[in-house]
């Protein structure tokens, strides 16, 4: 891997993590940063090394100003490795499953994940300005034209749904999606505009020179018109209104983090689905980790056990059918397939389980189409994305995720600017506020030519941040010229920071739109 490195040089050392002696030989006390990386599965043990790295950190002089970037296995650890004194500690949770489970539930998203982690790409930049203090949230994201304004970071904390009125404080970043290159640009020209397109329909903009508050309330009233609306105001994600959808869902394999993909689920989820795990693992090992009280805080999945060879094409069969079966009453209910790392494939070579994922995928894909069941999702862990890749140009319908892969650019994303560990840990939570690609038709009607500033601010009336748009199936993160006009198709689609996946058409009066 080292020849392909055009900018730095890797050098390895061997020694005990637990030992203040390793630390100083590898000049720690110099770094820029420092970044503790799980080297074992089970999660204790993770947590355990990384609180025995700290510990040994801790009597290095000069230690206390250089950012300790740790991979905890849950959020409790994360919590308690930022109390050590002496540290900075700066805990990243280990998502993998969670990145994971809202990878295989949204085609396309994978793809996003990567782009916004490619610092050869656009990628999440805080950006702080004195001049900003005291303009208007409004007014800053409308004169930034050349990055997507995400929202405000704010005493630690990210806020994506600023109101439009909000004042902004001379200590406030702003949250922006632009290349990396884009910090280095001059910063008296953040807030330039560019000439204004006159094709750009219902854009305000035009209007903002004005200072027509007539104007500015027409053109509210018109997107109103021209938008699928939801509450303006947040709602749990349990609650009724937001209850997810009834599906499916086969996990073919076992390894005690199955947990987290459950509780994932869950959170997605509506009351009635069901999650089947086949596995040659024992049902009384797997249940010992699954207990009754994790059972009682699962909401809407029910799980059930199957006992089988994942890689015999008969057992796989029956698994299937059986499933199908059971839902005769409802066919409306989505099947998703989804293969992971079994825990006896993992003790062996990683190349060997890529191997094994890859061929159950494609055993499963094999069985739906020979008995005419239709699969919304069929997805697979893996480690070599190339051979990913590879698979999915012959099998368009396949999708393989390297979950790890990804957890691994937002350590490093997180490495390099500590403040992104919030926004990160923001996107990724199933109660926060996410990333969807939702259909162009909640933003816009047939035949409309809109910007995406347009649709920027038609997003920003359901609650939402768009930061770009796919079209015939490519993605456009942070469009070049965003007064332009779009010919954009009923199937294409928006790319929104939301808090909300379900879509529920509901009708609301101008008390409640504002």
């Amino acid at each position: 891997m080292a020849k392909d490195l055009n900018h730095i040089d890797v050098i390895t050392k061997s020694c005990s993590l637990s030992m203040p002696k390793s630390f100083e030989r590898a000049a720690a006390h110099r770094a820029k940063s420092i970044i503790i990386l799980p080297a074992k599965n089970e999660r204790y043990e993770v947590d355990t090394d990384a609180f025995v790295s700290l510990l040994a950190l801790q009597p290095i002089t000069q230690i206390a100003s250089i950012p300790i970037i740790v991979e905890a296995s849950n959020s409790t650890t994360c919590e308690l490795l930022k109390s050590i004194n002496g540290l900075n500690v700066q805990p990243v949770e280990m998502v993998a499953s969670k990145l994971f489970v809202q990878c295989s539930r949204q085609k396309g998203l994978l793809k996003i994940y990567k782009h916004l982690l490619n610092q050869c790409k656009n990628v999440f930049n805080l950006f702080s300005l004195t001049e900003l203090g005291g303009m208007k949230y409004m007014d800053v994201r409308r004169k930034i034209h050349d990055a997507v304004v995400c929202g405000i970071f704010r005493s630690g904390k990210i806020y994506f749904h600023p109101s439009d009125d909000e004042v902004l404080k001379e200590t406030d970043k702003l949250l922006l999606i632009a290349p990396v290159r884009w910090r280095r640009r001059p910063q008296y020209t953040l807030l330039s505009r560019p000439k204004e397109t006159k094709t750009s329909s219902h854009y305000s903009e035009s209007r903002e020179d004005q200072g027509s508050s007539m104007a500015a309330t027409t053109d509210k009233e018109t997107r109103l018109k021209s938008i699928v609306k939801r509450p303006s105001k947040s709602l749990s994600k349990t609650s009724d209104y937001m209850l997810g959808p009834k599906e499916s869902v086969l996990i073919v394999g076992w390894r005690p983090k199955v947990t987290e993909m459950i509780r994932e689920y869950d959170s997605y989820l509506g009351p009635g689905s069901t999650v089947e795990i086949l596995s040659e693992t024992p049902v009384k090992e797997r249940s010992s980790i699954i207990n009754p009280p994790l059972q009682s805080q699962l909401k809407n999945v029910k799980v059930s056990h199957r006992v089988g060879c994942p890689l015999n094409y008969d057992t796989l069969k029956d698994t299937i059918i059986n499933i199908r079966k059971s839902a005769k009453s409802d066919k409306k209910v989505p099947l998703s397939i989804v293969v992971i790392s079994d825990r006896d494939w993992l003790i062996g070579d990683a190349t060997q389980a890529d191997k094994q994922l890859a061929y159950t995928l494609l055993l499963a894909e094999n069985i739906c189409e020979k008995h005419g069941i239709m699969v919304e999702n069929l997805v697979s862990e893996i480690v070599d994305t190339g051979l990913g890749k590879q698979i999915s140009k012959i099998r368009p319908s396949l999708s393989f995720i390297g979950a790890e892969e990804v957890m691994s650019r937002v350590t490093a994303q997180v490495a390099e600017t500590s403040e992104l560990n919030e926004v990160w840990k923001d996107i990724l939570d199933a109660e926060g506020d996410e990333i969807y690609i939702k259909e162009i038709s909640l933003y816009m009607k047939e035949g409309e030519k809109i910007s995406f500033s347009e649709l920027s601010e038609r997003a920003v009336l359901r609650r939402e941040v768009a930061i770009g748009y796919v079209k015939d199936g490519k993605q456009h993160i942070n469009p070049t010229n965003k007064l332009e006009p779009l010919s954009l198709e009923m199937t294409d689609s928006l790319i929104v920071i939301s808090e909300f996946e379900g879509e529920q058409p509901i009708m609301m009066d101008r008390e409640t739109s504002r």
